[in-house]
């Protein structure tokens, strides 16, 4: 007979990334209507990158969330969607931080 912790833990597996593909869902879908220079000066507005990689990064950031939620729902590339995601949402959270501690 399997344990509680092995019968329960592919339905939180499941749970976990049925959450983080919607939220990458979520987060991408409104952004492809906008164009990328409006993308662009969205991640410039932050000031923390470079104009070159700020409009780059604003143009390549809605497509890489669609990516990572589709790949996180579907239950292709777990792995490797799931450390891009940790990777993004940690630079999110480091800039979100400098923001908050740098403007007051």
């Amino acid at each position: 007979m399997r344990s509680l912790p092995s019968r329960v833990q592919p339905w939180l597996s499941l749970v976990a990334r049925a959450g983080l593909g919607a939220m990458w869902l979520y987060y991408a879908v409104p952004k492809l209507s906008y164009s990328s220079d409006t993308l662009g000066l969205a991640v410039r507005s932050y000031q923390i990158l470079p104009d070159g990689l700020a409009d780059t990064f604003g143009t390549v950031q809605p497509f890489l969330e669609l990516a990572l939620g589709l790949l996180v729902l579907v239950g292709l590339g777990t792995r490797l969607a799931a450390v891009l995601s940790a990777v993004l949402l940690l630079l999110y959270e480091h800039v979100a931080y400098y923001l908050n501690h740098s403007h007051g």
